[in-house]
């Protein structure tokens, strides 16, 4: 269905959230940079297109 390179998975934990919504240094981009490195192709998280 989807090629790897095509599609991301994304989740957002709750420690994440709560992070991005608290603290004025973690930026949208430190934010991208944890999901990035918490993904591990897990199937039980739908991929994003």
């Amino acid at each position: 269905m989807f090629e790897p390179e095509e599609c991301r998975r994304v989740l957002l934990t709750d420690e994440l959230v709560d992070r991005f919504a608290t603290d004025a240094g973690f930026s949208l981009a430190v934010l991208r940079e944890a999901v990035f490195e918490a993904d591990d192709i897990d199937d039980a998280i739908a991929p994003v297109a």
